[in-house]
């Protein structure tokens, strides 16, 4: 993508080329939020920039000749008694990427930072998995998360390579993230414990390391008094945990 301004063609039809062939550039809206992008008009046809279609989803991949666009996979139905936690085998579309990298779904900037393995002394020195994550104000008002669709009920969750996947276990902390205000532009950094149900060697956890973490929006449960709007179908947050940007 070095010497290309990406421009994916978005060809509309006929009528609606003629009915924007007026201004040479115009706004782009992704899901009725504003997108820091414009789209332009060439020859009656229009084009917007690759990177102003990450919110929705799409990954673009480049060669000496070749774009390929891709889109995140459809969510699937888990069949009865899969055992698959949500993120794992059986995924849903969500805003994906890697560790250090900021996800975005038009209300709340994502990113995990680090994850490791830790003993927790006050248990007997029990090995368990920690994941630090940072949640970010993406928007222009001063907001609180339960009112946008995370709760203290918010699924967290690991996932692993042989499909297991170990939920997080909300504490009063947690509470109290969700329930506070989150100025523009600000946020915090919190650090998930997730346990294994049993106590394992700490040389057994240490192997077998989580693959993905899921962070669950629920679209649903945004206020509408807000008048905020997310710019993905499906606003919660799956990263690779494999991966580093």
């Amino acid at each position: 993508m070095k010497n290309l301004q990406l421009l994916t063609l978005l060809a509309l039809s006929s009528a609606a080329s003629v009915a924007l062939a007026a201004p040479s550039t115009f706004r782009l809206l992704l899901n009725g939020a504003a997108s820091p992008y414009t789209a332009i008009v060439v020859n009656g046809t229009t084009y917007v920039p690759v990177g102003a279609l990450t919110p929705l989803g799409v990954k673009a991949v480049t060669t000496a000749t070749t774009l390929s666009l891709s889109s995140g996979a459809a969510p699937a139905t888990p069949s009865a008694g899969s055992g698959n936690g949500a993120g794992g085998a059986v995924q849903r579309a969500s805003v994906s990427g890697c560790v250090n990298e900021y996800l975005f779904n038009g209300i709340w900037r994502f990113r995990v930072t680090k994850v490791s393995v830790m003993t927790d002394p006050s248990r007997g020195d029990y090995p368990y998995y920690s994941v630090t994550a940072e949640l970010k104000n993406g928007t222009t008002k001063t907001i609180k998360p339960v009112d946008t669709g995370i709760e203290t009920s918010t699924a967290v969750a690991l996932s692993f390579s042989d499909g297991d996947s170990l939920t997080y276990n909300y504490r009063s902390d947690w509470v109290d993230k969700t329930f506070g205000k989150v100025i523009q532009g600000s946020g915090f950094v919190y650090t998930f414990p997730f346990y294994p149900g049993e106590k394992l060697p700490l040389d057994q956890v240490q192997a077998n390391r989580p693959q993905k973490l899921l962070f669950e929006v629920d679209p649903a449960k945004l206020d509408k008094d807000l008048k905020l709007g997310f710019t993905v179908p499906d606003p919660s947050f799956r990263v690779d945990l494999t991966c580093t940007k």
